[in-house]
């Protein structure tokens, strides 16, 4: 969205938002952002850790995502293959498209405040074994969970499913195989993610 914007120094996210798309702030060497710990943020006058916009470098090993956060940009923790720790409080409502891709971390808890995951969230997250999907959760985008070789499925009727204590099969993630001719998609079932039965 304002990829390039050299000349741009600053700029208010209002509480408006709820998503923010990968590399949007990308190449805009003059911006200021607000730091904590790892990650640069954006936001306005009452919170300026809004929106958690990029790490600060890919090389983090950890990241403590600020108490305040309500929005996680796309892509903002992208390529970062040490960081094996992050803990998502509970102010935050959307984890954006790729924010997590390649990443190296190996559990995820996703808090009850969040309510949409985008498009290749947890993509090849090669260590990821174990993660939960909260039932405030509305949305999972395409293959948010795609080529995580080690992540710990439930299984019925021909497809894997995440979820949570009260409910493992919350969210259909993908078919068992491409070569499955009936799929008996469990009643408790919420979500079926996109891409699930590509």
């Amino acid at each position: 969205a304002f990829d390039g914007c050299n000349a741009l120094q600053t700029i208010e996210i209002p509480d408006s938002i709820t998503t923010i798309g990968n590399y949007a702030f990308d190449n805009c060497g003059k911006l200021q952002y607000n730091e904590y710990d790892n990650a640069y943020y954006l936001g306005n006058n009452d919170n300026k850790f809004f929106a958690l916009i990029l790490a600060k470098n890919h090389e983090i090993l950890s990241c403590e995502i600020n108490e305040k956060t309500v929005v996680i940009a796309g892509a903002a923790f992208s390529y970062c293959k040490n960081l094996s720790s992050i803990s998502i409080p509970q102010s935050v409502i959307t984890i954006g498209s790729s924010a997590f891709v390649y990443t190296g971390i190996i559990d995820i808890v996703i808090p009850e405040s969040v309510t949409s995951i985008g498009d290749q969230a947890f993509c090849c997250c090669s260590k990821l074994a174990k993660t939960t999907i909260p039932d405030s959760v509305t949305f999972i985008g395409a293959g948010a969970f795609s080529d995580c070789d080690n992540l710990q499925y439930t299984e019925y009727g021909n497809a894997y499913y995440l979820g949570n204590n009260e409910n493992k099969f919350f969210a259909l993630i993908k078919a068992k195989s491409e070569d499955i001719y009936y799929c008996e998609i469990n009643d408790r079932t919420k979500i079926i993610v996109g891409g699930a039965f590509y």
